[in-house]
């Protein structure tokens, strides 16, 4: 069954001269097949006015947005949240203690 993922990330350096994309598919012995890669660039215009996070974050991220981050998310794995105005941790929210966790509040496109 075909599936389609996305994934959006933000640079944490203003330069970054050392680039890769890796998928990592375990240890599957079936067959698979990958189609319609792409990266596209997105300025800081396009920084989302909120970020809304939920359920279980296990990639190491950061989730930035214009005006306002919003989780009641388990942080399994180290994340930064940025915001232009307000970082709000609602109830449910948490953290596992062995990885980093921070929120910072700056305009969209800082670093």
């Amino acid at each position: 069954t075909m599936q389609t993922f996305t994934y959006t990330f933000a640079m944490t350096a203003s330069t970054i001269t050392n680039v890769g994309l890796d998928f990592f598919l375990g240890l599957d012995s079936a067959d698979v097949y990958i189609d319609n890669v792409s990266l596209i660039e997105n300025n800081c215009e396009d920084c989302p006015p909120v970020e809304t996070l939920s359920g279980n974050t296990t990639t190491n991220s950061t989730y930035h947005a214009a005006q306002r981050v919003s989780s009641d998310a388990t942080i399994n794995a180290n994340v930064m949240y940025k915001a232009g105005d307000c970082i709000e941790l609602k109830n449910g929210f948490s953290t596992n203690p062995v990885y980093d966790f921070s929120g910072e509040i700056e305009e969209c496109g800082g670093n």
